[in-house]
């Protein structure tokens, strides 16, 4: 066995491609931590009407000396826009190189069994750019208003170290407490939207609006109006 192997950590963070024999394709962000513990995120893209993935709990153990290694947390997988699928995710691999793992995964849908819902294979490779992203919201960014059914152009600037996985634009009617998707999800080369204000919308004096920036270690950024606007 290669020394490097030998002494290959697990701490640090990772990106987990693995697909299921059903056919269905996943990505995760692992976080491992020098003491065994650990997140996963769910890195797929979802519906307008699926809320972001949150962070779940995670771990993971390896032998001294051993290149073999179990990774275990709960997960959520959305199933459409009618909710998710809620159970325990194990990878059971083997470092190929330093920052190269490979291996079985399971999936548990019932805890307290020990037969797995899906099974699969998964790379995962080490991240090794952790740049979080950058967002910067320029127009519009200076107050005063727009009209029903009139076309708004939102521009903003993004940047990140690793790729933009996706974008979205928000709008908050109360200066900020709530918010709500007024774009489908965008890609990550996109920095200009026209919006068309709703003619259904209130009238309203304290309007903002929010850019989210997301890169493919689910890193996130924001960005809100540094002003309110009224819509009209």
């Amino acid at each position: 066995m290669p020394v490097a192997l030998q002494s290959a950590g697990v701490a640090g963070r990772w990106q987990i491609e693995f697909s299921f024999s059903d056919t269905s394709h996943h990505t995760l962000r692992f976080d491992a931590e020098d003491s065994g513990n650990g997140t996963y995120l769910l890195l797929d893209t979802v519906s307008n009407l699926v809320e972001p993935a949150q962070l779940s709990k995670a771990e993971w153990t390896q032998a001294a000396g051993s290149i073999q290694i179990t990774i275990s947390g709960t997960i959520e997988f959305p199933i459409g826009n009618v909710g998710r699928d809620p159970g325990t995710l194990v990878f059971k691999g083997t470092f190929e190189t330093a920052d190269l793992i490979a291996g079985d995964v399971e999936f548990f849908r019932d805890p307290g069994t020990l037969t797995p819902s899906r099974k699969g294979t998964f790379k995962a490779t080490r991240i090794s750019d952790q740049s979080a992203p950058r967002v910067a919201l320029l127009s519009p960014n200076s107050g005063g208003k727009v009209r029903r059914g009139a076309e708004v152009e939102i521009e903003w600037q993004a940047e990140s170290g690793l790729p933009i996985f996706v974008q979205q634009i928000f709008l908050s009617l109360d200066k900020g407490k709530n918010f709500v998707a007024i774009t489908p999800l965008l890609d990550g080369k996109t920095t200009h939207f026209t919006w068309t204000v709703p003619d259904s919308l209130p009238i309203v004096k304290k309007a903002l609006l929010k850019i989210l920036v997301i890169n493919a270690a689910g890193d996130r950024a924001e960005d809100a109006s540094k002003q309110t606007f009224k819509i009209r």
